[in-house]
């Protein structure tokens, strides 16, 4: 009767020290491990379905041998863009990065169709992030007015802290609606999680798929 009753006691009082201590030999591995497995379970007993109204417009091999090597002009990718906005989507997602003019017609050309379609269309914005490092100035105006504008509490946010924002150059900065793509991988290089918002100074901005599901949604 003891041995029953202790095994548990001293089963539950391992995982409260391991839990509170946090070590990552429990957060890095065998969670991530068990993380793995549980998924392959959920996939067994209730795969999930492949959404029939999503589509995936990908630069390939063969968009390369027809069209030249990446990096394309943003002429040509303006045109691309115009293309699949005119098939009237809910809202797209541009996973590109802008962090360098190209020329005044070229980025004019861009920030025409970004800003033609507004709150539809949404740009893939990098931010860098190192540890123990933090932006301390004040967010630049055009970034600002995509922050999150309410927050209820402080308290239950666990976000990246970004040091550094790869802004693209005006007219396309002032012309974009943008969201973050920073996902940190785990320590076997496996990427797990999508970190939903991310801090920059005193601001929280959300990811690119926050984004775009809320234009999709209308909100």
């Amino acid at each position: 009767m003891k041995t029953t009753i202790a095994v548990p006691i001293c089963i539950i009082l391992l995982l409260a020290v391991l839990t509170y201590n946090s070590p990552l030999i429990i957060n890095e591995q065998i969670e991530t491990l068990l993380l793995d497995y549980r998924f392959q379970i959920r996939n067994l007993i209730s795969p999930p379905t492949v959404p029939d109204d999503t589509l995936i417009v990908a630069i390939d091999e063969r968009s390369i041998a027809e069209h030249g090597r990446w990096p394309w002009s943003r002429k040509l990718q303006s045109q691309l863009i115009r293309a699949v906005m005119e098939g009237g989507p809910k809202a797209a997602a541009v996973d590109i990065f802008y962090p360098q003019s190209e020329s005044p017609e070229a980025d004019g050309a861009l920030a025409e169709v970004l800003n033609l379609h507004g709150k539809n269309l949404v740009v893939a914005l990098g931010f860098e992030v190192e540890q123990d490092k933090t932006f301390e100035g004040e967010v630049d105006d055009v970034l600002f007015d995509h922050a999150v504008s309410k927050l209820q509490s402080l308290k239950y946010l666990r976000s990246l802290d970004a040091h550094r924002v790869l802004l693209p150059p005006e007219p396309i900065a002032g012309s974009s609606t943008f969201g973050h793509v920073n996902t940190l991988q785990d320590m076997d290089g496996k990427l797990r999680r999508e970190n939903l918002y991310i801090k920059y100074g005193d601001e929280y901005f959300f990811s690119l798929a926050i984004r775009t599901a809320a234009a999709a949604m209308g909100i």
